[in-house]
């Protein structure tokens, strides 16, 4: 696992955006979920005023990351090896973040469901 983390080859990278941008629509799934439990709130005061509105949640969490991901992949493609080893920190930094809120998210789950269902 860590290898993976240290390839910078565009393939790689590649994959890791996808994985990313997997990991970020199941955050707005889960953090949905519980907040829609009443039992929950969204901890980010930026994305609790943006849940308010459907339309502006999907655009701000599940389009916008899209086009940002896609932009990134498209000029990483050709890009210089310094400049992919630089993008490859940073994805594997929000990487482990979007990990380890996926499996906080799951670890609420289960409470819920274990405390209230």
């Amino acid at each position: 696992m860590i290898a993976f983390f240290k390839r910078y080859a565009y393939p790689d990278i590649t994959i890791k955006l996808i994985v990313l941008y997997a990991l970020n629509v199941m955050d707005i799934l889960f953090t949905s979920f519980l907040v829609n439990t009443g039992f929950f709130i969204e901890a980010n005061p930026i994305m609790a005023v943006l849940m308010n509105n459907a339309l502006v949640t999907v655009l701000f969490k599940i389009l916008m990351p899209a086009a940002v991901f896609v932009f990134l992949a498209v000029h990483l493609r050709h890009a210089a090896e310094k400049l992919r080893r630089s993008a490859n920190r940073l994805i594997g930094m929000l990487l482990v973040v979007y990990i380890g809120v996926t499996l906080l998210h799951i670890s609420w789950i289960i409470v819920y469901y274990v405390m209230c269902v």
